[in-house]
Protein backbone atom coordinates (compact mmCIF):
# COMPACT_ATOMS: atom_id res chain seq x y z
CA UNK A 1 0.00 0.00 0.00
CA UNK A 2 1.27 3.45 -1.00
CA UNK A 3 0.84 6.13 1.27
CA UNK A 4 0.77 9.36 0.47
CA UNK A 5 2.20 12.46 2.76
CA UNK A 6 -1.04 13.67 3.89
CA UNK A 7 -2.04 10.17 5.04
CA UNK A 8 1.24 9.39 6.78
CA UNK A 9 1.22 12.47 8.81
CA UNK A 10 -2.66 11.41 9.45
CA UNK A 11 -1.76 8.30 10.89
CA UNK A 12 1.30 9.67 12.79
CA UNK A 13 -1.00 12.04 14.33
CA UNK A 14 -4.20 10.03 14.84
CA UNK A 15 -6.36 12.31 12.35
CA UNK A 16 -8.60 10.95 10.17
CA UNK A 17 -7.36 11.17 5.89
CA UNK A 18 -10.49 13.21 4.71
CA UNK A 19 -12.56 10.93 1.67
CA UNK A 20 -13.52 12.79 -1.64
CA UNK A 21 -16.85 10.66 -1.81
CA UNK A 22 -17.69 12.99 -4.74
CA UNK A 23 -14.97 12.46 -6.59
CA UNK A 24 -15.14 8.46 -6.23
CA UNK A 25 -18.82 8.63 -6.72
CA UNK A 26 -17.33 10.42 -10.35
CA UNK A 27 -14.63 8.53 -11.29
CA UNK A 28 -16.68 5.34 -10.88
CA UNK A 29 -19.77 6.91 -12.88
CA UNK A 30 -22.57 5.84 -9.85
CA UNK A 31 -25.07 7.44 -8.36
CA UNK A 32 -25.11 7.91 -4.32
CA UNK A 33 -27.73 5.54 -3.87
CA UNK A 34 -25.27 3.21 -5.84
CA UNK A 35 -22.58 4.25 -3.96
CA UNK A 36 -24.41 3.26 -0.60
CA UNK A 37 -25.39 -0.27 -1.97
CA UNK A 38 -21.52 -0.75 -2.45
CA UNK A 39 -20.71 0.46 0.85
CA UNK A 40 -23.57 -1.06 2.93
CA UNK A 41 -25.54 2.01 3.69
CA UNK A 42 -28.49 4.28 2.84
CA UNK A 43 -28.13 6.55 -0.27
CA UNK A 44 -29.03 9.37 2.85
CA UNK A 45 -25.89 8.40 4.71
CA UNK A 46 -23.70 8.60 1.53
CA UNK A 47 -24.90 11.73 0.67
CA UNK A 48 -24.56 12.98 4.19
CA UNK A 49 -20.84 11.78 4.08
CA UNK A 50 -20.61 13.80 0.37
CA UNK A 51 -21.63 17.13 1.92
CA UNK A 52 -19.23 16.80 4.88
CA UNK A 53 -22.38 16.16 7.37
CA UNK A 54 -21.28 13.34 8.96
CA UNK A 55 -17.96 11.36 8.52
CA UNK A 56 -17.87 6.80 7.63
CA UNK A 57 -16.52 5.55 9.85
CA UNK A 58 -15.54 1.57 10.79
CA UNK A 59 -16.46 -1.29 8.23
CA UNK A 60 -17.69 1.49 5.92
CA UNK A 61 -14.95 3.73 6.19
CA UNK A 62 -12.71 0.62 4.50
CA UNK A 63 -15.18 -0.24 2.37
CA UNK A 64 -15.22 3.40 0.52
CA UNK A 65 -11.32 3.42 0.94
CA UNK A 66 -11.65 -0.07 -1.36
CA UNK A 67 -13.72 2.08 -3.37
CA UNK A 68 -11.32 5.04 -3.52
CA UNK A 69 -7.98 2.45 -4.36
CA UNK A 70 -10.91 1.21 -7.43
CA UNK A 71 -11.31 4.59 -8.74
CA UNK A 72 -7.55 5.84 -8.75
CA UNK A 73 -6.96 2.46 -10.87
CA UNK A 74 -9.69 3.18 -13.13
CA UNK A 75 -8.34 6.94 -13.46
CA UNK A 76 -5.04 5.67 -14.05
CA UNK A 77 -6.00 3.47 -16.79
CA UNK A 78 -7.91 5.85 -18.14
CA UNK A 79 -5.11 8.24 -18.81
CA UNK A 80 -2.62 6.01 -19.72
CA UNK A 81 -5.14 5.35 -22.99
Amino acid sequence: MHLTRQSALCTLTGMVEKIDIKAIRQALNITPTELGERVGVHRTTACRWENGITVPRGPARKALLALKAEADALMQKREAA
